[in-house]
């Protein structure tokens, strides 16, 4: 029986009222700010911000740090999440150190059915704080230390190929160089692959990890996908940012390699044995502390968890380091580091060659160390303070992350003023914008170290 007597208009009456459920459903959080009293740019909709994916993360940073340049913070929709930019140094200190624990999330969705999700970024709540805990030991000055030969023989191919490349006046694409570079670093020490000769298993290393790089269109809409769409929905649907292939590859990769070393009893000086050894810890019911011993006066900058609340803190029993946890571990080490060595070490490489008298004094600073160490140490690059400069100045200008984000945890009352920002609204950290603003750094467009 239709209910207004002609079936027509029942449809039209399903879709006007689905239309508006759907319209409602997209429009129901763009009040947030507004309720809150706090200035925000006005949504698009379902889009939220279109210049959210219209620009670079890098244009987007600077778009929105000249936005509303009179306040410290404003709001903005990530299609529908609302995110809070700040501006203001003492609020993003407030943020990122003493009210940590409201922040400690990154905001990255986490996917139990992909096992490339159990690392630092994409892990929520406790089980970040147990896996950050114990990680914590294992970038200590002292660790590093411990391979420095395995980067040094990297750096040694490194200048090698690009000797022979000068030798034969070849153009040599720096990013590309460096990309290599970067990978066969990270291969070494978070993998514990030999590159010192070509193999298969190394060769194999590498054509994955381009594929990484190299992210299909098709992974492109599903990244997307999973950054915008409820997490529920994320996991009905069996979307991950990795793909099935690339998972099942590290764990294989992880297995092989841990398998291959217990068997010819090898213990080797790198990430993924520390990893190992965390896996054995836990497996002993064994905790992962910081000796005082390993710690010079860098290490008291690590331990970003002296600033969770103590009952927060997680005990040991979480087993984080599985073959699977592990893989995690060694993937986002690469994942996050070979893109950001790569891009870092060619902005440096641009602005030295652009400021000859820059480049002079590198050149002595390096001939000054290596007369007084007689080698390459961990020693000879401490003493290089004026490369730190540079690299550091060049970081400024060309920031690898120019919007930083941070999920809010728990309620956070905002310094200063009434508004309360609710469990899962974002944070946003304009980097880039920050770096150069005159205010902070006097004529920022002038490469200064």
């Amino acid at each position: 029986m239709a209910v207004t007597g002609s079936w027509l208009m029942d449809f039209l009456l399903v879709v006007a009222t689905l239309l508006y459920l759907v319209y409602h459903y997209l429009n129901n959080t763009y009040s947030y700010f507004r309720d809150r009293n706090i200035p925000y740019l006005r949504p698009t909709l379902v889009v939220g911000l279109p210049e959210a994916i219209a620009k670079s993360q890098t244009d987007l940073a600077n778009f929105l740090y000249s936005s509303f340049p009179k306040e410290g913070f404003f709001g903005y929709f990530q299609s529908r999440m609302p995110t809070l930019l700040v501006k203001d140094p003492e609020l993003i200190k407030r943020i990122l150190i003493q009210d940590f624990n409201h922040f400690q999330d990154r905001g990255f969705p986490f996917i139990e059915t992909s096992a490339l999700s159990r690392n630092l970024f994409n892990l929520r709540g406790d089980a970040w704080r147990a896996l950050r805990l114990k990680l914590t030991p294992t970038f200590t000055s002292g660790k590093l230390k411990d391979m420095f030969e395995q980067l040094n023989n990297c750096s040694n191919r490194l200048t090698n190929e690009i000797e022979q490349a000068c030798s034969s006046n070849q153009v040599v694409e720096a990013r590309s160089l460096f990309l290599n570079f970067s990978t066969e670093i990270i291969g070494s020490v978070a993998f514990g692959l030999d590159f010192s000769k070509e193999n298969p298993q190394t060769d194999e290393f590498i054509e994955k990890i381009n594929n990484v790089f190299g992210v299909s269109f098709q992974q492109k809409v599903i990244t997307f996908l999973v950054m915008t769409l409820p997490t529920t929905l994320v996991r009905l649907l069996g979307l991950s940012p990795f793909s099935a292939d690339i998972n099942k590859y590290m764990i294989s990769l992880t297995k092989t390699t841990k398998d291959y070393r217990k068997q010819n009893n090898i213990m080797r000086n790198d990430y993924f044995q520390m990893l190992l050894k965390l896996q054995e810890d836990e497996m002993a019911n064994k905790s992962a502390k910081l000796s005082t011993s390993e710690m010079d006066g860098e290490d008291g900058q690590i331990n970003q968890m002296e600033y969770a609340l103590p009952s927060s803190k997680p005990g040991i029993s979480r087993k984080l380091f599985t073959d699977e946890g592990i893989a995690a571990q060694s993937f986002v080490f690469l994942n996050g580091g070979s893109e950001t060595i790569a891009a870092s070490l060619s902005f440096v490489l641009y602005h030295i060659a652009k400021n000859p008298k820059i480049q002079e004094r590198l050149s002595e600073e390096v001939k000054s160390a290596l007369t007084k160490h007689g080698v390459w140490s961990h020693e000879t690059v401490r003493d290089l303070t004026y490369m730190d400069q540079v690299i550091q100045e060049a970081g400024r200008m060309h920031p690898i992350v120019p919007l930083l984000t941070r999920e809010v945890t728990m309620p956070y009352q905002i310094p200063g003023t009434s508004a309360v920002l609710g469990k899962g609204t974002m944070i946003a950290i304009p980097v880039g914008g920050l770096q150069m603003d005159p205010k902070y750094y006097p004529s920022p467009e002038v490469f200064d170290p």
